[in-house]
Formats: structure tokens, C-alpha cells, sequence
């Protein structure tokens, strides 16, 4: 019974469906910890990759840097600052392409209200703007303009 803790507590780091905040039972003290659990396939703790998209953010985007830096102390939620580099610009260039954004302000206050957004994997959100477009019978034009006017729809659960 020991042995299959240890086990699991090695693979935990590595595994890649895992939820992003959970609390579990440390065997060794006997006392609750939490835990963040975050995937370590796309997401790493380097420096270079934090100042890369910090720089992404603030220059190409145009976000203010306050608002940037506010990413990094969010706890629990998933950080766009340490995915590795140009996968955020893989991202937002996707975001864009789909939603057919004409500007660098519009991507800008999608990801200015909702960051956490671009942490998802693109097809995970492709399904979601997929269903918002099929059920509520949405032209592309149409589907911009709501999630312009309510970013806050992408991270919801359907």
C-alpha cells in the first residue's frame, strides 16, 4: 500500500490530464498540504520563457505592464507567462485567425479580461467557440462581436 503512494506521487509530476489546483493527503507527516498539480507538457519555469512572453505581452500586444505582472502572482490558475516560448504567439495568432480579429486591440482585451483563456490547448477552445456558434446560430461576424463584448464566455463550462 506504501509502495503504490510513492509510485504515484512519482508519476504525479509528469502526467499530463491532471486538474490544475487539487488537495491531497501527505502520507509522510500525516497532514493535509496543497498542492499544485500543473501540466508539465507545455507549461515550464524558466526565466527565459517568463521574459519572452512578458515581452510578447507588453510590446506586441500592448498590455500594460501592471496588468502583466499581476499574471505571475495568480495562484491556482494555469500562468500564460511560463508556457514555453512562441507557443503563447501560436496561440493568439490562432485566436485571431478564428475569430477573425482585425486589430491588435481586440485580441488585446480578450486577453486582457480573460488571460487564462490562452492557457487552453486551441482545441479546447475551438470546441468551445464551435458549440457557442452552432447553438446560438451565429455568423462569424456575429461570433466576434459576442466574444468581444464578453470574453468572460470563454473560460465557462459547457
Amino acid at each position: 500500500m506504501h509502495q503504490a503512494h510513492d509510485v504515484k506521487k512519482m508519476i504525479a509530476p509528469v502526467c499530463a490530464f491532471q486538474p490544475t489546483r487539487r488537495r491531497y493527503y501527505h502520507y509522510a507527516t500525516h497532514s493535509q498540504v496543497g498542492r499544485h498539480h500543473i501540466s508539465s507538457l507545455f507549461y515550464t519555469k524558466k526565466d527565459e520563457c517568463v521574459a519572452a512572453n512578458f515581452k510578447y505581452l507588453t510590446q506586441k500586444l500592448g498590455l500594460p505592464k501592471n496588468k502583466v505582472e499581476k499574471l505571475q502572482e495568480m495562484d491556482g490558475l494555469p500562468n500564460i507567462l511560463t508556457l514555453d516560448e512562441g507557443i503563447l504567439e501560436e496561440r493568439v495568432l490562432w485566436l485571431k485567425q478564428r475569430l477573425k480579429l482585425k486589430n491588435k486591440g481586440q485580441i488585446r482585451g480578450i486577453v486582457q479580461h480573460q488571460p487564462h483563456v490562452l492557457a487552453r490547448l486551441s482545441s479546447n477552445l475551438e470546441q468551445k467557440i464551435d458549440y457557442l456558434q452552432t447553438r446560438l446560430l451565429l455568423d462569424d461576424k456575429s461570433l466576434r462581436k459576442l466574444i468581444l463584448d464578453a470574453p468572460h464566455l470563454l473560460p465557462c463550462s459547457i
